[in-house]
């Protein structure tokens, strides 16, 4: 969690997509692929029951097509048992090697009759606040001391906006289509007198493009420039990088959070930005049976362990992961892989049918592991 008190200093940018799976998966995969070189740094999965894949395994098979932060945006947390999707976001954590984010909050308007449909308790308001509350400090728990998942809340009111104060490491206030400019503003400089955190500004509207999943379908996008909201973005790249300065300079908002159609109407090609975060974060995981800290195969593609394993090394391009050959008796035993690249091995075979190139009878390994110690994983993988 951050520091309470303010730093004054503007934060670097940030920019993160929300990418829902609403094609076939090749198309999707290269839809991520473009938004990572499109400079974006976080890709982001909506918790939309029934409508698509759930977040978790959709965010799990992104982490290993690009070098992006992946995250929820965001959990509703009605919807899920708190010690259940704390769970799944340290295995997010663990599985991505530090580049997962969660996203929470208590659920979108009208998310009672959706509860009613499912079978499930419709809970207060106050409740679904504790619901939180308890995701976070069961997250917490499971990371332990030698890992941190990042949590993003979605607040409104004051007491959801209480709770970001102690918990929250990336707050955004839930807004209306009539709030205007000032109000937002207002809402921002009065929770950035509590608290100095990283603010993002939800933006699902960018020209005339209304993003899915991000806000009503039949949000008028007029009506939202008429009501100067904060809502929407020029299409303009040269004009929505001025607006998005403004915004940082009079507010504090410094992550934005748009649709894939912003990412695919090159919204960050203006050459004017100062100082934008492109990068995904390099968070060691610490394998107490390696000894050594294992390092991220994603971002270091060459990497090597220096702890012997007993399994052949996985090596990654920058956008096709593939296994390579089996190693021969005489390979040195250094150049070895460990158990977390093992893992993101199996995610990534998982999430490329093609990764074989095409090779003739492969060979399929399976067993189990256990990697740092607790976690039990089951892996099947082919290697030409």
């Amino acid at each position: 969690m951050a520091d309470n008190q303010a730093t004054g200093g503007a934060r670097p940018f940030r920019f993160g997509v929300v990418a829902p799976l609403r094609t076939d998966l090749p198309a999707w995969r290269d839809q991520v692929r473009r938004i990572a070189d499109s400079g974006f740094s976080t890709l982001l999965m909506p918790d939309v029951q029934q409508w698509q894949p759930a977040p978790g395994p959709t965010l799990a098979v992104a982490a290993t097509l690009a070098n992006l932060r992946v995250g929820t945006w965001v959990y509703a947390s009605p919807l899920r048992m708190p010690w259940s999707m704390a769970w799944e976001a340290h295995s997010l954590s663990v599985l991505t090697e530090g580049r997962f984010e969660m996203g929470i909050g208590t659920g979108r308007p009208g998310i009672e009759d959706e509860l009613r449909e499912l079978g499930l308790p419709v809970l207060t308001p106050g409740e679904r606040l504790s619901q939180v509350r308890d995701t976070v400090t069961s997250l917490r728990e499971l990371d332990g001391p030698d890992l941190y998942t990042p949590v993003v809340m979605a607040v409104r009111g004051p007491r959801a906006q209480a709770l970001a104060a102690d918990l929250a490491d990336t707050v955004t206030f839930t807004a209306m289509p009539g709030d205007s400019r000032a109000e937002m503003m207002r809402l921002a400089a009065d929770f950035r007198a509590t608290r100095d955190v990283e603010l993002a500004l939800h933006v699902p509207v960018v020209g005339d493009a209304v993003a899915p999943f991000m806000t009503r379908p039949d949000t008028d996008p007029a009506a939202l420039r008429a009501a100067d909201s904060l809502l929407i973005l020029p299409n303009d790249p040269t004009a929505a990088t001025e607006e998005i300065l403004r915004r940082r300079e009079d507010s504090g908002f410094s992550y934005f959070v748009v649709g894939a159609n912003a990412a695919d109407a090159s919204l960050l090609s203006s050459p004017s930005w100062p100082d934008i975060d492109r990068s995904a974060p390099r968070v060691p995981v610490r394998d107490p049976s390696l000894n050594s800290v294992v390092t991220n195969p994603l971002t270091s593609p060459t990497a090597r362990c220096a702890t012997p394993a007993p399994w052949p090394c996985v090596s990654f391009s920058k956008t096709t992961p593939r296994l390579p050959p089996p190693p021969s008796t005489s390979s040195p035993a250094a150049d070895r892989c460990n158990r977390s690249s093992l893992v993101t091995a199996q995610l990534a075979v998982a999430a490329r049918p093609d990764s074989h190139n095409g090779d003739p009878s492969p060979t399929e390994t399976t067993g189990q592991l256990v990697l740092s110690g607790s976690l039990l994983v089951m892996f099947s993988f082919t290697s030409p």
